[in-house]
């Protein structure tokens, strides 16, 4: 197998910009939606003890996604996801941070890669392009929390399927407008175990009330996820908490390192 070593020479966003594909067609056919979750299955049951899949490289390429390495991380991108996987440390939690609308949604996109830069997740899941192809234009073909037939969603599910209890959390940003509350918290549609929510809400309460209040999607119903397509994949596999962030939280924890640094010690508190 031929690896691409790769020595980032700025964080993850940085790397990121660089590959942003818009308006590139998402969807993929049943067989390489198998072979995607049984690569990314793979990938991160190996991740701890920093093995990687056999062929890597080729399997990665019969998906659209090119492979790069580097001495704590491996990286697969391409027009359907950007994904990011921490090697070693098998004490690292089973967190999965997922933003699948990293450029549209303010901030999120950098918030996770600062927080996988700074080894909070396990895993990281961007899109690979703009939410709506690059033009504005409302198509939901390439919103990929909305789109079920992705290599994204695909790989969300080998995740699920090669950690053990793994917590997904999903980034997003809200206008004033949607909501009078600093953060809006759901489960989308996914197992969650009794009391997670409301932990979240409390702590998140407690380290973004100098904003605003947080909230539930039983209080916000626009922002409860109710047919987010991951949190639907997810449900009864693994847990999922659909986090959306105001735009002043959001400036506030990407300008912020330590805010920062507080919010990945939550995620992680939530994942054990």
């Amino acid at each position: 197998m031929i690896l691409l070593a790769l020595l980032l020479s700025g964080g993850l966003w940085e790397q990121a910009e660089l590959w942003r594909q818009d308006g590139q067609p998402l969807q993929i056919d049943l067989d390489q939606r198998l072979a995607a979750k049984r690569l990314f299955s793979e990938l991160l049951a190996g991740a701890p003890a920093g093995v990687l899949p056999a062929d890597l490289d080729t399997r990665a390429a019969t998906l659209g996604l090119q492979v790069q390495i580097g001495l704590d991380r491996v990286i697969l991108h391409g027009p359907g996801g950007i994904f990011a996987v921490h090697l070693g440390d098998p004490e690292r939690p089973p967190l999965v941070l997922q933003a699948p609308h990293a450029w549209y949604d303010y901030k999120t996109g950098r918030i996770a890669s600062a927080l996988f830069d700074e080894g909070v997740p396990r895993a990281l899941f961007l899109n690979g392009g703009q939410r709506y192809g690059g033009n504005g234009q409302d198509d939901p073909a390439f919103d990929l929390a909305h789109n079920h037939d992705t290599l994204y969603q695909a790989a969300t599910l080998g995740a699920a399927a090669g950690l053990e209890d793994p917590l997904f959390v999903q980034l997003h940003g809200f206008t004033s407008r949607s909501s009078k509350d600093v953060a809006v918290v759901s489960r989308g549609s996914a197992l969650e175990p009794l009391g997670l929510r409301d932990l979240a809400i409390a702590d998140l309460s407690g380290l973004l009330g100098f904003l605003g209040s947080v909230g539930t999607g039983e209080d916000n119903w626009r922002l409860a996820a109710r047919d987010n397509a991951q949190g639907q994949a997810l449900s009864g596999q693994a847990r999922f908490l659909h986090l959306e962030l105001g735009k002043q939280a959001r400036r506030e924890l990407a300008d912020d390192p330590e805010l920062r640094a507080a919010f990945g010690a939550l995620m992680l508190g939530w994942t054990r």
